[in-house]
Formats: structure tokens, C-alpha cells, sequence
């Protein structure tokens, strides 16, 4: 497991709760927000973030690539919210 870091783990965490975050606060906002196609798209977010977390501890040499997925699905998720 060497090539995995802290910091991978946490873009990992930080994007699968980012999602359920994001799925909390459009279903409270309601409206467009709570469109079936839209909660789908953040779970299946978060879920990928999760899996992949999963996947990258127990075959570390995919870690970079999947922190590189994970964070652009952390960086969107926030602004799919304000939308």
C-alpha cells in the first residue's frame, strides 16, 4: 500500500459526502432539485467515490487516478447544488 496517501483517502471521503450532502439539500430544496434523474446522478456519485475508495486501498496503484476522478465529482457536485 505504498502508493496511497492521506490525502487520497480524504478527496475520496470528501466526494462521496459531498454527494449525500448534495442529495440532502435537494430534496430539501425540492422542486427540480428532487428530480429522480438528479438524486440518481449524486447517489451514483457517491457510491463511485466509495467503490473506488475501496478499490484503490486494495490496488493502490490505481489510487492517483481514481483521487483525480473523485475530485472532479467533489468539485461538481457543490455546483450542480446552486444551479
Amino acid at each position: 500500500m505504498a502508493h496511497y496517501t492521506d490525502s487520497n483517502v480524504k478527496i475520496m471521503t470528501d466526494c462521496h459526502d459531498t454527494c449525500l450532502q448534495a442529495v440532502s439539500h435537494c430534496l430539501d430544496t425540492g422542486g427540480d432539485h428532487a428530480r429522480t434523474q438528479h438524486i440518481t446522478l449524486l447517489l451514483d456519485c457517491a457510491e463511485i467515490c466509495q467503490t473506488e475508495l475501496i478499490s484503490c486501498c486494495v490496488i493502490p496503484s490505481c489510487m492517483p487516478a481514481c483521487a483525480r476522478y473523485a475530485l472532479k465529482f467533489a468539485i461538481a457536485a457543490p455546483k450542480i447544488v446552486r444551479d
